[in-house]
């Protein structure tokens, strides 16, 4: 038992350093991807604001260049001057919402695979976490409930004969055990989402080709990983 117990705390120790290790490199590109899509969020109202003041400008360039005889007054000047501005900043806006479209996907591959990485290491480290408990406490359980055992383990050789066993320490679990709350932050691998976290080093390769050829961001996804640990976002 002592040699399990050393052993799953070592598993644990291990965990615990490759995941804090690689943790700090995610947030970084946690965090840039994070802003990426504010920026994105933010332009793209600008953007719809812009087109918007557009279409006014034009009706009132349309009325003011009327009511002047069709003529070149200070109001159709001042209609045309905020057409022409409106227009001049929406242009540079669509330039840099097509900029944040395609850096989009290049964020997707590289943080995607770290955020599987960091949830499936989180899974090893929290289960090797309870498995350790458990073993501490199967050490410390008190001799007559071990005589007991080897004695239900002797008479019940079978394992769905001395399932029972199993059984009753869960219902006496449920009614009267706390659960525990592990002893790790909380933590979230958002906004990435679970397809982001497809992407495989043949995909990101073929993809960046794509996006150098002039492949439409949007287009840009990954294969469906089957059977891999996904973890909550």
């Amino acid at each position: 038992m002592n040699s399990e117990i050393e052993s799953t705390n070592l598993a644990l120790e291990a965990a615990k350093e490759d995941f804090f290790k690689n943790l700090a490199e995610f947030k970084k590109i946690q965090s840039e991807y994070a802003e990426t899509l504010q920026r994105k969020k933010s332009l793209a109202q600008k953007s719809a604001e812009l087109q918007a003041e557009i279409e006014a400008s034009n009706l009132e360039f349309k009325q003011e260049f009327a009511a002047a005889n069709y003529e070149r007054s200070p109001a159709v000047k001042k209609a045309l001057q905020r057409k022409h501005d409106a227009h001049t900043m929406l242009e540079e806006i669509d330039t840099a919402l097509s900029n944040i479209n395609r850096q989009i996907p290049l964020l997707k591959m590289d943080g995607g695979p770290k955020a599987r990485a960091l949830l499936a290491n989180r899974s090893t480290m929290e289960k090797n976490f309870v498995k350790l408990k458990m073993l501490e406490a199967i050490a410390a359980i008190p001799q007559e409930f071990k005589n007991a055992l080897a004695l239900a383990a002797a008479y019940f050789p079978e394992d769905a004969e001395i399932g029972f066993v199993w059984r009753g320490l869960m219902s006496q679990a449920k009614q009267t055990g706390e659960k525990e709350s592990l002893p790790f932050e909380p933590f979230t691998v958002a906004p990435f989402t679970r397809e982001d976290r497809d992407w495989t080093p043949p995909q990101i390769q073929r993809a960046k080709a794509e996006l150098a050829g002039g492949a439409d961001p949007d287009s840009i996804k990954p294969t469906r990983i089957p059977n891999i640990f996904y973890g909550s976002i």
